[in-house]
């Protein structure tokens, strides 16, 4: 069997071809002090597998055996007739974890828990999996090879967020703000301190543009009746782009710039407003990067990296 390698909110792993990526329905909120995250997997006939996160306050460490025990009280409110079957430690991503594999009375249902702390990043991690008795032992198989790739800090200090045909890799201080992801669109916004970015990849490129020199034109009179997310003060003009070429891989690419005053106040920075827009033919897809940031202040310059670093990536990887 394939796997491929998926990320989301610092969560790297391997999973088979077939599972596809699923999300909450509302972007995670904070919860009192708490920070959380979700997102799990599916076939084409059911969700297989969840993981969900929960922010640790500093100093102190879950008991991963009450979590456990609560968790499977839990799912017993919903399925009265189970017995707990095997509980384990493992080891998960150089840390320490708890399992527990539970079935119904009449070995229907099985399920799978897993909870592990990352105090590294500060996070109680939760995954769980539900599935019926002739499965079993496939997705069993599967979520080992699961575990064993599973990474809740990779060592390189990057995040990468896989969503449906849209790779970006970004320094770890970036944080999920929002995100939509519909037929032919894949959107998700990510911040750190005064740095937004905007990522978007639109399919069916073939039906909007017949060549890359169309996209600026296509683009400003597509983007304000379709595309969520837009920061205020993009309101670009075909004046405003240029266009560019990578050499690995050649590609094209427009790149638009602009800078604008806050409010027209005279005494408030500028916010620098940047576009990256470039197709990828084998894919079918239109990929546009937006980035805004607050100009002429200490951190521009190192802004201005961390978007080239961004970039670079996202034209080699998409």
């Amino acid at each position: 069997m394939d796997f491929k390698t998926i990320g989301w909110q610092d969560i790297v792993l391997n999973v088979p071809d077939e599972w596809e990526i699923v999300f909450a329905t509302k972007t995670p909120k904070k919860k009192g002090k708490e920070i959380t995250g979700y997102f799990g997997f599916r076939t084409t006939k059911k969700k297989i597998l969840e993981f969900r996160w929960v922010e640790v306050e500093k100093g102190k460490i879950p008991d991963l055996d009450v979590v456990i025990s609560d968790y499977f009280e839990t799912i017993m409110k919903k399925q009265k007739k189970i017995k707990k079957r095997t509980e384990k430690v493992i080891e998960i991503s150089d840390h320490k974890g708890k399992t527990l594999y539970w079935a119904t009375e009449d070995m229907t249902l099985h399920g799978y828990i897993v909870v592990w702390n990352c105090d590294i990043l500060k996070r109680l991690i939760i995954m769980q999996s539900q599935f019926s008795n002739d499965e079993a032992k496939k997705i069993k198989a599967d979520i080992m090879q699961v575990l064993e790739t599973a990474n809740c800090h990779p060592i390189d200090y990057e995040s990468k967020w896989v969503g449906p045909n849209l790779t970006i890799t970004t320094p770890r201080s970036m944080k999920l703000i929002k995100q939509a992801f519909l037929v032919g669109l894949s959107f998700f916004q990510l911040r750190y301190k005064s740095l937004d970015i905007y990522c978007y990849r639109l399919g069916l490129a073939n039906q909007k543009i017949s060549s890359i020199d169309e996209l600026p034109a296509w683009f400003i009179d597509y983007y304000p009746k379709t595309l969520p997310g837009i920061p205020s003060g993009f309101k670009p003009s075909e004046d405003e782009f240029s266009k560019k070429i990578t050499s690995k891989p050649e590609r094209n690419f427009w790149h638009f710039r602009r800078n604008t005053q806050g409010r027209n106040l005279p005494l408030r920075p500028k916010s620098d407003i940047q576009g990256f827009f470039w197709q990828n033919k084998e894919k079918n897809d239109i990929y546009c990067l937006i980035f805004k940031f607050k100009s002429q202040t200490e951190s521009q310059k190192r802004n201005e990296q961390i978007i080239e670093n961004i970039v670079k990536l996202a034209i080699t990887n998409n």
